[in-house]
């Protein structure tokens, strides 16, 4: 493999060959370059916000790859976060990036008020590092992988949100 090029992987994924490439490049020292992500101890958890119901996404343990987790029909604000926080502590979670909804010009929209406490009574509750990350435009990103994936429009309306929540955790773990 030259220049980090697999050609006979090109039928996988692109978080498949993110794997790979972690799994087959060797840094400098000789280690394998997932040895610098051991500081990160557990899960991570993407949640996508809104008035209805929580898109909730979770991470590998080693953060490279987010999966939908559910989508979680909210009840009341104590309810909502009583049921993250058993998420979090079953699952181990340490990180928790909550998709932060901005305008298109970058400023914060009235919707991010309102993550900003949701996720303010979740660090109460928890010793998990909280991140807000960009969620412009990832519920119609998910809306648009779901219609690609022919997925029923009652269908999709069940999914669109974990679906969101990935994109947005996935985003996060890109970055990071």
């Amino acid at each position: 493999m030259k220049n980090g090029e697999y050609p006979f992987f090109a039928f996988l994924c692109k978080p498949c060959l993110k794997v790979l490439k972690y799994l087959t490049q060797k840094s400098q020292n000789g280690y394998n370059k997932t040895n610098r992500r051991k500081s990160l101890k557990g899960k991570a958890m993407g949640i996508d916000y809104g008035s209805v119901r929580i898109g909730i996404a979770m991470s590998d343990p080693l953060r490279i790859i987010s999966s939908p987790f559910e989508t979680y029909v909210r009840k009341n604000i104590d309810a909502d976060v009583d049921y993250i926080l058993g998420l979090v502590k079953t699952n181990n979670v340490t990180t928790i990036v909550f998709g932060m909804p901005l305008n298109m010009d970058g400023t914060q929209s009235d919707t991010g008020i309102a993550v900003k406490e949701f996720a303010q009574k979740i660090a109460e509750g928890c010793d998990c590092e909280i991140i807000f990350q960009d969620e412009r435009l990832s519920s119609v990103e998910a809306e648009e992988i779901l219609i690609q994936a022919n997925i029923k429009r009652e269908q999709r309306k069940a999914m669109i949100d974990k679906i969101a929540a990935q994109i947005i955790l996935q985003s996060f773990l890109e970055r990071s």
